[in-house]
This record gives C-alpha cells, structure tokens and sequence, in this order.
C-alpha cells in the first residue's frame, strides 16, 4: 500500500506506477497519457492498459486476455461476449480487432470535486482482472474445443462444491 495518499502527482498515472512497482509487476510508459501494465494472474498474465484523459478526468483500463481468437470463431466469440456481459455490473467485454484478443474495459470518472486516488487505481485493477480470471475459462473453452458458448460459459461459471 502506498504510505503518502495526500500528495498527488500532475499525472495520475505516476498512482499506476507505484502501484505496479509495489507489486513488482512489468511497466512501459507510452507517453503522459498510457502506460501498460504486465499482471499475472492464475490463468494467464494481463496486458493491462491504463489511458488517463485529464480533459475528461477520466481513466480508462483495458486488460487484455493473452488469447488470441483463431479465424471462423469471430461469431461465437461476439456471442460469447454478449453473454458475458449480462453477467456483469461493472465495465464490459470487447474484442480488440486487430489483435484478436478479447478484453475488459472499464471508465473511472472523477468529479472536480474528487481527486483520483490509489485506491480508486487499485480497486480498478482488482475488478479488471477478477472479471478477466472469472470468464478466462469460457473463451478459452471455445478456442480449444468445439463448445456452445452455453456450455463454455456455464463450464466457466461453475462453482466447485466439497473437497476432492
């Protein structure tokens, strides 16, 4: 946790920095207004791109699957991305075209009354890649196997009961 939440830097996401550094995650800076972010994480590790817009007062977090859709699934993958989005209540699911790659995406809004701050950052990432970690599964189940996106997403849904 980073001690000093009172001073806040020009930039905010110098926040994205800190953070990163605490957890000895991998960091490129793209300019003032984009940095991405390398998380691992138990399925895969996230490219996680954090785009600040200071004339908006808004950061945006797009965190990216390492998957890349194979040609002809292009129509179960939007299906697939439908249906996870009903599922969530924050951010939503997308395909970065060129790449192939599905994605989260989310928007933090600041008022001119609030002031971004890490733990609005840390919170961002945690939901990012937790709804990322969630469905994982599904995507990956209709790139290796000949599924219903039905069944990739309730075989990804499933919640374990007892032990083995």
């Amino acid at each position: 946790m980073i001690e000093d939440q009172q001073s806040v830097p020009d930039n905010p996401l110098e926040l994205v920095e800190q953070i990163a550094q605490i957890h000895a995650w991998r960091v490129e800076r793209r300019g003032d207004e984009e940095i991405v972010v390398e998380i691992p994480a138990r399925w895969c590790t996230y490219l996680v791109y954090f785009t600040w817009r200071d004339e908006a007062a808004a950061l945006h977090l797009a965190c990216c699957y390492d998957l890349c859709i194979p040609d002809g699934l292009e129509a179960k993958t939007y299906e697939l991305l439908a249906k996870c989005n009903e599922r969530l209540w924050i951010g939503h699911f997308g395909l970065w075209v060129e790449e192939r790659m599905p994605l989260f995406r989310h928007t933090l809004l600041f008022s001119n009354a609030s002031t971004p701050d890490v733990d609005h950052f840390e919170e961002l990432i945690d939901i990012g890649v937790a709804e990322c970690e969630r469905f994982f599964p599904a995507f990956n189940l209709i790139i290796e196997n000949e599924i219903s996106t039905d069944d990739a997403i309730n075989g990804a849904l499933l919640e374990p009961m007892g032990e083995a």
